[in-house]
């Protein structure tokens, strides 16, 4: 018998002492060396975090780089000089997800080189 600690994707059923990698409640496979494939009740920015970043997150940046383009082209637009600031703030915050989820994706991998290492 084996001792896999993690709950699985699917149901959260606890993964503990099973003598095989499937889960007995809904018998979804999972692999005990790859964490991917089970959950360890992470906090839900942890999983934010962990996820790659993708185009259809800079949308609303690239909405937002759009508008401060035509408020600087057209600057006697009211309407556009308010929208400046929300769009600045989605641009930054943004590029900080971004810059926090490459970040991650680093740690992980240099924490997956060194297990395998070991």
């Amino acid at each position: 018998m084996s001792h896999f600690i993690g709950n699985c994707k699917t149901c959260g059923y606890p993964l503990l002492r099973l003598p095989k990698p499937r889960c007995p409640e809904c018998g979804s496979p999972f692999d005990p060396a790859d964490p991917k494939t089970m959950d360890y009740n992470r906090p839900s920015w942890a999983k934010f975090v962990q996820k790659p970043t993708t185009i259809k997150m800079w949308l609303p940046a690239i909405a937002s780089a759009v508008i401060l383009a035509t408020a600087i082209v057209f600057p006697g637009n009211l309407a556009l000089l308010l929208l400046c600031i929300p769009a600045l703030l989605i641009i930054i915050v943004t590029f900080l997800i971004s810059f926090a989820r490459r970040r991650m994706q680093r740690y992980l991998r240099k924490r997956a080189a060194e297990k395998r290492l070991h």
